[in-house]
């Protein structure tokens, strides 16, 4: 008796741990209900998008020694948004990597710069951009770091998210004045 009994156990704890994994498997897959309209709202960490209000504040706070209209012009250009807790983000316009390329690499290199930033493909053209413009930033002006960092961004793009900081003021400015340091306002040519 009681082997049976014992069998009877396995059977039972057996039969509940399939039901478990059924129970996770149809909660994966149901879908998350939408936020409610007014949880930004209530969550004034998310992202804000870009005022005038902001504007002076972080004018004030970390750029009090550049002059407000070509900040201004910058946060627009590249569509900045900011979140309570200091992180940006940003959407270049089309063509600005290939603006920076012979700004920041030498110009027998430029070509190959170019080509390996072409081999990353995001799935909109503003989300490339945005890749390829974080993989300049990533590659300090070395031409021969950009291959490795297309490679790793095709694997993963965060890998190279994480290279380049957007959280806080320190990051922010470092980000701007990199921008205006290699004239991203400037047309092309």
């Amino acid at each position: 008796m009681p082997l049976d009994t014992a069998l009877l156990q396995l059977l039972a704890f057996t039969a509940i741990l399939i039901a478990i994994a059924i129970h996770r498997r149809r909660a994966a897959r149901r879908p998350k209900p939408p936020a409610p309209p007014d949880f930004l709202q209530r969550h004034p960490e998310f992202i804000h998008r870009y005022t005038e209000e902001i504007f002076g504040q972080i004018h004030r706070r970390v750029f009090p020694d550049l002059d407000p209209a070509t900040l201004r012009a910058l946060f627009e250009t590249f569509r900045f948004e900011f979140s309570a807790r200091g992180g940006f983000i940003f959407t270049p316009p089309p063509g600005t990597a290939a603006r920076l390329v012979p700004r920041l690499f030498p110009p027998a290199r430029a070509d190959d710069v170019l080509r390996a930033l072409r081999k990353y493909r995001a799935d909109t053209p503003d989300d490339t951009e945005l890749m390829h413009v974080t993989l300049l930033r990533a590659a300090k002006g070395d031409p021969d770091a950009i291959a490795p960092l297309v490679k790793a961004a095709r694997r993963d793009f965060r890998d190279i998210l994480l290279l380049t900081p957007d959280n806080g003021d320190h990051a922010l400015r470092q980000f701007v004045l990199w921008l205006l340091e290699h004239d991203a306002l400037a047309p092309r040519g």
